[in-house]
């Protein structure tokens, strides 16, 4: 037992006095989210791999099997009651197509919000947005 305590002591004695205080490295600030015309260019780029993100997915099977497009006769339970239009949550493991399509609507979202008030030329500027809301627009199509 003293053992133990000695060990607690001297961790105690060697521990840090200031507090950790680490700027987050994998997440961008949205007010400096788009600041030019590089910025703008990387998240249309982002918006993009979100789209293969989402229609990359199983997503156009699951509409078919859930359609009386095609019929399943393999062994996979969740894809046999997806074939059914009786899909259990617990079952079925290609939810992540709605996280995806929400991940994608989500930037798409924070795009036409932030893109704006940022200095591009008028025609750069209706071509992203352009683009932001027919990838929006699309996403919503498809779920």
């Amino acid at each position: 037992m003293l053992r133990y305590a000695t060990k607690l002591l001297f961790l105690l004695t060697l521990a840090c006095t200031d507090p950790l205080d680490v700027a987050p490295t994998q997440a961008i600030d949205t007010e400096t989210f788009i600041v030019d015309a590089t910025s703008a260019e990387v998240a249309m780029n982002g918006l993009y791999s979100s789209v293969q993100d989402f229609f990359g997915s199983l997503l156009f099977i699951e509409m078919d099997l859930a359609s009386d497009i095609s019929d399943h006769f393999g062994t996979f339970p969740a894809w046999k009651s997806l074939d059914a239009n009786n899909p259990l949550p617990e079952e079925f493991p290609h939810l992540n197509a709605w996280t995806n399509a929400y991940a994608l609507i989500y930037n798409a979202n924070l795009i036409l919000e932030t893109l704006p008030g940022v200095e591009l030329s008028g025609l750069d500027r209706d071509d992203l947005l352009g683009q932001t809301r027919a990838l929006r627009a699309w996403t919503y199509f498809y779920m």
